[in-house]
């Protein structure tokens, strides 16, 4: 059963990702805030919500940073994004929650991206990341992008666990 809380509005299609990853909650959650390595493991960057601009603060909270997504999503650094722009709307420390989206005509395009970590009995970390859209463009991500945006987001996942696990102290 799925820790993530159900999508903010009514998808046309949803991605979802589970990994397990060998490190600590608090050693991925640290990982997935960390805003200067941004760049690293993801195809997005955090920019000021108001001007777009960079980060003055580089703490992760909601509201006031957007998150400045790569499209179509790519972890190609070489080629130029074409950025569209969605509001962190959860940073939640005590539950590991973080939730952005967009979509400024919702009848035409919404977004959300939810990332929730939880701690597994065997001491890992589950790491359950779920890309919902919806509007009349969710049907246009369905038919043509589904599979780019599934990829991008599995290449986020795998990259976080590469990084968690190669920073992971032995025991």
């Amino acid at each position: 059963m799925s820790s993530l809380p159900p999508p903010a509005f009514c998808s046309v299609v949803e991605y979802s990702i589970v990994c397990d990853i060998d490190a600590t909650v608090d050693q991925v959650w640290s990982i997935l805030i960390d805003l200067p390595s941004y760049p690293e493991c993801r195809s997005a960057v955090m920019v000021d919500a108001s001007s777009h601009g960079p980060l003055e603060d580089p703490t992760f909270r909601a509201g006031t940073m957007a998150v400045g997504m790569q499209m179509p999503p790519s972890m190609d650094t070489t080629k130029k994004p074409s950025i569209a722009y969605e509001q962190v709307s959860v940073v939640d420390s005590e539950s590991h929650r973080i939730t952005w989206g967009g979509g400024r005509v919702p009848a035409l395009f919404r977004a959300e991206t939810a990332i929730v970590l939880s701690a597994t009995a065997n001491n890992k970390t589950r790491l359950e990341m779920r890309n919902a859209f919806g509007g009349a463009s969710g049907y246009v991500i369905k038919g043509f992008m589904g599979g780019t945006m599934r990829d991008c987001s599995q290449s986020m996942v795998d990259a976080l666990q590469q990084r968690a696990e190669a920073i992971r102290p032995s025991s």
